[in-house]
């Protein structure tokens, strides 16, 4: 990253998140950024926790001992998404930044009437 470049929030990129879980205890989330979503009024950070190249069916972290997701057809594990609300991030440190993807502009949709 150069000085120029203000760092993203990019889907793809691992990051580990600290926030709020009570008033005395974080929580600390490690994963895969997947975007943005809404709760209620308030922005969240999208974070899948499935482990990154551990087989199927570890658990990791916080997570151990606080039950299983829900199994696929297949008998892996589907991903477990956690959504963290904007407000309650006390930092996030990058573990692994993905490029982000440039979109080609798209020709203008915008039609001119006389």
């Amino acid at each position: 990253m150069t000085k120029e470049t203000v760092p993203k929030l990019t889907p793809g990129s691992r990051y580990r998140v600290m926030s709020m879980m009570t008033r005395d205890e974080p929580l600390e989330t490690e994963g895969t950024f997947k975007g943005y979503s809404m709760v209620g009024n308030i922005d969240a950070l999208v974070i899948d926790t499935t482990p990154k190249g551990k087989g199927k069916g570890k658990e990791t972290g916080k997570e151990k001992g606080k039950g299983k997701g829900k199994q696929a057809k297949g008998g892996g594990e589907e991903e477990q998404l956690r959504l963290i609300p904007t407000q309650m991030v006390i930092f996030i440190e990058i573990l692994d930044q993905v490029e982000e993807k440039k979109e080609e502009e798209e020709a203008s949709t915008s039609r001119y009437y006389m």
